[in-house]
């Protein structure tokens, strides 16, 4: 069961990678400073379970990508760190955390050109702020959610007034919207 639920959660997070690599120059560089950021992808609440397979998943391969893993706690994302790209590892380490130190977020997201958001639980209350950070400094998002209030509240806030693509989650379409009995 665990190794279904790993190839589902890394699918998408490539589906959604893929995406992003696809598009058109211009659409990866909203912002004038998109092309210098100093990270292609930050993976945010890298800590959790889902964040560690995602970041195990990109470190083995992706070897050149320019990726940090960003979460609350500085000392787990050392050990997560550690235990996925070893001792001496050099990748770098964001500390952010969306309702203790929404401003925190605001570097996280101009520092990076996608941040792929694996912190919820409710995400309406814990990425809203993430998505807010990506909007105002032009990087992209992705996460894993399905929560629907979520979806709703990100759509009807930005998608009317800013240049964004809204996609939503996969799950969505079989898991929430599934007509019942």
């Amino acid at each position: 069961m665990l190794s279904i639920i790993k190839k589902l959660v890394l699918g998408k997070l490539l589906l959604y990678l893929f995406l992003l690599l696809l598009l058109p120059p211009h659409a990866m560089s909203l912002s004038s400073a998109a092309s210098s950021r100093t990270y292609d992808l930050v993976i945010y609440g890298a800590t959790g379970f889902t964040g560690q397979l995602a970041a195990e998943y990109v470190h083995k391969h992706y070897p050149t990508l320019k990726f940090a893993l960003a979460g609350r706690n500085k000392a787990k994302l050392e050990q997560v760190r550690s235990r996925i790209c070893g001792s001496d590892s050099q990748v770098p380490l964001i500390v952010a955390d969306a309702v203790e130190d929404p401003a925190s977020l605001s570097d996280l997201a101009a520092s990076t050109k996608v941040i792929a958001n694996y912190a919820g639980t409710p995400f309406i209350d814990k990425a809203l702020p993430v998505v807010e950070a990506c909007v105002r400094h032009g990087s992209c998002y992705i996460d894993i959610t399905g929560e629907v209030p979520f979806q709703r509240v990100s759509y009807d806030r930005y998608v009317p007034t800013t240049f964004v693509a809204f996609i939503p989650s996969l799950r969505v379409f079989y898991c929430h919207c599934c007509p019942t009995k």
